[in-house]
């Protein structure tokens, strides 16, 4: 905890847990609807707070997110890349080594799912 208090991370932590989280527009990526990040090494998850149109309808941006992870993770066939059209979404999901920026670093993980407007990729 002191060391937390010292760097400076405790009112940081606060600050987020007030702030309701981070927008899906800070990830800079345009017509990028909502996203699930899940690093392998510290098993921790990030994502963006919902906004429209999954902000009224949450329980389907989850079901999405459940098809991905269910065609992307079956035993007998996983995939490292996933990418399908619900007519309404373009679907992404993918996993393994990514630079997160050329200069800052690499990172392994997983990102669930991208959800961006049908045709817009």
């Amino acid at each position: 905890m002191q060391s937390l208090q010292r760097k400076g991370s405790l009112e940081a932590l606060r600050e987020a847990t007030i702030s309701g989280g981070y927008s899906v527009r800070e990830a800079g990526v345009p017509e990028l609807y909502h996203f699930l990040y899940k690093s392998k090494s510290g098993a921790q998850l990030s994502s963006p707070r919902l906004e429209p149109p999954y902000s009224k309808e949450p329980r389907q941006l989850l079901a999405l997110y459940r098809l991905l992870h269910h065609r992307m993770y079956q035993p007998a066939c996983p995939l490292k890349i996933l990418f399908c059209s619900t007519g309404r979404e373009t679907l992404m999901g993918w996993g393994g080594y990514y630079i997160v920026h050329a200069v800052v670093r690499k990172t392994t993980g997983d990102v669930l799912a991208c959800l961006c407007p049908a045709g817009s990729i």
